[in-house]
């Protein structure tokens, strides 16, 4: 197993390594957790995180896209997750995300940013642990969950309705499915994780905007090596 988790670790290790951020989009960026394989029963975690993200390359599809009419889009976004263990096997939690800026600097019709901020969408989930095993380690999990969007939508700037990516909820409701699986052996330092995770969402609505998002799909694999006492690097 530890030539196998080489082997796919060269793989990913050998592909480009730049990568480009594909700032914006209406709603809560996607979290994830990779070591949040169910809780012990009546155990509650809150956790707290930060993300920033800058983008000034934008594409059409999988192709790198040469325009002039964005110069730069970015976010400043902040999160609060709590989970509570109902059982051994079953953990149910929120998470609620709320977008300190969020803005795009456009070059036509003349040099212009619009911003917005605001609460995003609340996420409610649960997560249900299938298998559990201690010799090696593994757990498999599926996790199951809704965004409502609560938070701010269409919103303006000085007048100007912002873009739908730009609005910090997503205006429209989002539905999650995935699994999870981790394995280790006894005593090694190594381990993988991988995910599959799926997100199809309802149309929107508003009194502004039609709009209908597509379908999200994607495909983790991340592997691990346990370097100091309970330090590891992913």
């Amino acid at each position: 197993m530890n030539k196998m988790l080489w082997i796919c670790s060269a793989f990913f290790l050998l592909l480009p390594t730049m990568a480009f951020a594909q700032c914006c989009a209406a709603g809560n960026p996607l979290s994830g957790d990779a070591t949040a394989f169910g809780l012990p029963k009546n155990n509650l975690r809150i956790s707290a995180s930060f993300r920033h993200s800058y983008s000034d390359k934008f594409f059409f599809e999988d192709q790198f896209y040469q325009q002039n009419f964005v110069e730069n889009s970015r976010y400043n976004f902040t999160s609060l997750q709590t989970i509570y263990g109902i059982s051994d096997k079953w953990a149910a939690g929120a998470e609620m995300g709320y977008f300190i800026d969020k803005s795009q600097a456009s070059l036509v019709p003349y040099p212009n940013t619009l911003s917005a901020n605001g609460l995003g969408d609340l996420l409610l989930f649960s997560r249900y642990r299938i298998m559990k095993k201690v010799k090696p380690i593994e757990d498999l999990s599926v996790m199951a969950g809704v965004k409502i969007p609560i938070g701010a939508f269409d919103v303006s700037d000085d007048g100007v309705r912002v873009p739908v990516s730009l609005q910090p909820s997503s205006g429209a409701m989002k539905f999650q499915l995935s699994f999870s699986f981790m394995h280790q052996k006894p005593g090694s330092k190594f381990s993988y994780f991988t995910q599959a995770f799926g997100e199809i969402s309802a149309a929107i609505n508003s009194d502004f905007f039609q709009y209908h998002y597509g379908p999200l799909a994607y495909l983790i694999f991340s592997p691990g090596y346990r370097f100091w006492g309970k330090w590891q690097f992913n």
